[in-house]
């Protein structure tokens, strides 16, 4: 912080006759704070994640994880309002039968896709290494 000061008082800016135009000033002075920031704490670069989804992921597999997410908030939901055991048994089953068809449905989706890719690269001996190495 110090480094920006001295840079600051060292400008043009404290001593300078600003133009005429309020956009003029304003510019002049926005551009020699970038400079100064730059020199101070310049950008750090970073990696962003890729969050594509994969090919193989369809509308399917979005609405069976939807059903889990919801089914897994109703079960909390009864745990901590409910004492009953029927309710809680309900809602323990409801969230089983939830993880279990999002499960078998993703499998399914991930299994046919590839599957499908693999037949149509079998006569294509790279790609057909390529995508079994990717599994």
């Amino acid at each position: 912080m110090e480094h920006l000061t001295e840079l600051i008082l060292k400008s043009d800016l404290v001593d300078f006759d600003f133009p005429e135009g309020i956009e003029d000033s304003i510019k002049l002075y926005n551009d020699t704070l970038r400079e100064f920031l730059d020199v101070v704490a310049p950008a750090i670069p970073r990696n962003v994640p890729n969050n594509d989804r994969p090919v193989w992921y369809s509308l399917a597999c979005q609405v069976v994880k939807r059903t889990r997410r919801k089914a897994e908030r109703w079960y909390h939901r009864v745990i901590k309002q409910t004492a009953d055991g029927k309710v809680l048994c309900d809602a323990l089953r409801k969230l089983r039968k939830a993880n279990a068809d999002a499960s078998a449905t993703i499998r399914k989706a991930r299994r046919d896709y590839f599957s499908e890719k693999l037949k149509d690269s079998k006569d294509k001996a790279m790609e057909f290494y390529r995508l079994t190495n990717h599994l």
